[in-house]
């Protein structure tokens, strides 16, 4: 079926040519995000949505100065009916670079803008407020909105405004998964908003239009990580902004059933064993092996619910999402006499709030711990319960500090004393912990590597690096919130 088109649509139409595809040039590459899989998933979510051809323009590079091949070509966009700027290319600051870049939009042709777009091509003192008529407010100007920065990565409450009604006919608000909130240094009398974002105490407009000389623009600052890009609800948002910009309001919208994309780059990891030979255990109790649920499950990495009552405290279970509300079942299987339970967090550096009920029959519920307003960092949590008479125990998220999702590498259920956790056990947990935050860090032979900090307490890559000499040296990205 072509996509834009339903099924009566096409008969429909048989009578009379089918209007001609949008072609479109989307640009992606340059720091900090997953170009490669994220413009294939715009492509063919969007390409199943709309009568639209999409090209890419894109580089592999993740610097933040992406050699793309549209620099020094102003007639980049010829034969195209609209450009997808989704690049992050902060360190591109040679304004006759710049010029090149907005030369199709300053001759009519619409723009689409997708998260980063909004921090690229900038250079002078632009985290302070700009005028239209200095030098470095050209992209700005363009974009219509002016951003610096961003926070952690959290959900984010989105709720759309009517100012352009055609974008936001049938669109419903919603919450993301992990997602960066752009600021708003100031928007321009050009720009229209089309939806506002809320992240704990911060808001910001997150999606919004533009008349930039006559062209249409629609942006939205969200779409940093690839649940967001794959979510159907954000590939609809794109596509109405696309027909907006295009002024094809009168062409529709295709809902595709059952959509799926692949959103891993790299290989899904093997089951994690800590060393060679046998797997380290927790002390065997009630709940080894019990049939375990979750409210929900990162499937896409293998972090399921039935791992964090394997015994394994080196798999774990992690919830979809960082939402509060995401919970774990365990079903003993019969009603038993508990004593003591005991959870083993995902991260060790963070103070987990939560509440443990138990239940016979799964339907009433007693409340056995209430740490819904706990503030103690501590990765291993045991709690002497009255629970007789329980087969089911649930543990319910209610948040972390930091910001870090829902996951626990094992849940233990005792009925009589709790036994001490080996010292092996206690250490596979921790190495998980930082696992997947050094994996990936390699220094050259004698030079050892220290991790101060990770996400969501830093967003970004910063390194310290000391000379022989006495200089240090410190490495930061350029995006990075002052």
């Amino acid at each position: 079926m072509l996509a834009g088109f339903g099924v009566g649509e096409i008969v429909a139409a048989a009578k009379k040519p089918l209007p001609k595809p949008l072609r479109a040039l989307l640009i992606t590459g340059g720091c900090c995000h997953d170009y490669v899989k994220q413009k294939d998933i715009l492509k063919q979510g969007l390409e199943r949505r709309l009568n639209i051809v999409i090209d890419h323009a894109h580089s592999p590079n993740k610097s933040t100065k992406p050699p793309l091949a549209i620099y020094g070509n102003p007639d980049y966009a010829k034969g195209y009916d609209l450009i997808i700027h989704d690049e992050c290319s902060a360190g591109i600051s040679d304004p006759k670079i710049i010029a090149g870049v907005l030369a199709p939009h300053r001759k009519g042709i619409p723009g689409v803008n997708l998260h980063c777009a909004m921090h690229s091509y900038r250079f002078g003192n632009f985290r302070a407020k700009v005028k239209l008529s200095d030098a470095n407010a050209k992209w700005f100007e363009y974009i219509g909105i002016q951003s610096t920065g961003h926070g952690p990565q959290q959900p984010i409450e989105v709720a759309f405004e009517n100012n352009v009604p055609f974008i936001t006919k049938g669109v419903k608000d919603w919450t993301t998964q992990r997602e960066e909130l752009y600021n708003n240094v100031q928007i321009f009398p050009t720009a229209k908003v089309v939806a506002r974002g809320v992240q704990g105490n911060r808001k910001a407009v997150v999606a919004w239009t533009n008349d930039y000389h006559g062209a249409r623009v629609f942006s939205t600052s969200l779409g940093h990580n690839n649940v967001t890009v794959a979510d159907a609800r954000y590939l609809n948002l794109v596509a109405r902004g696309i027909l907006w910009a295009t002024k094809h309001e009168e062409w529709s919208v295709a809902m595709p059933k059952n959509e799926s994309f692949d959103l891993n780059s790299k290989p899904k990891p093997k089951s994690s064993k800590p060393g060679k030979g046998k797997v380290v255990k927790v002390p065997k109790n009630a709940a080894t092996g019990a049939k375990t649920t979750a409210s929900s499950e990162e499937s896409a990495k293998g972090n399921l619910a039935k791992l964090a009552t394997d015994g394994n405290p080196a798999t774990r279970w992690c919830a979809a999402g960082g939402g509060k509300g995401e919970w774990l079942q365990v079903d003993l299987g019969k009603a038993q006499d508990i004593r003591h339970v005991r959870i083993l967090w995902e991260k060790a550096n963070a103070a987990y709030r939560y509440k443990i009920e138990g239940s016979a029959d799964g339907k009433e519920w007693k409340l056995l711990v209430n740490q819904s307003n706990n503030s103690e960092v501590k990765q291993v949590t045991p709690h002497k319960v009255d629970a007789k008479g329980t087969r089911y125990f649930k543990v319910t998220f209610l948040g972390a500090k930091p910001a870090y999702w829902g996951s626990l590498w094992e849940f233990e259920a005792h009925a009589g004393a709790l036994p001490e956790l080996p010292r092996k056990a206690m250490k596979a947990a921790q190495n998980g912990s930082n696992k997947s935050n050094s994996r990936q860090l390699k220094a050259p032979d004698g030079f050892l590597i220290t991790l101060f900090a990770e996400p969501p307490l830093v967003n970004y890559p910063v390194c310290l690096t000391a000379a022989s000499t006495g200089e240090l040296f410190v490495g930061i990205d350029e995006q990075a919130r002052s």
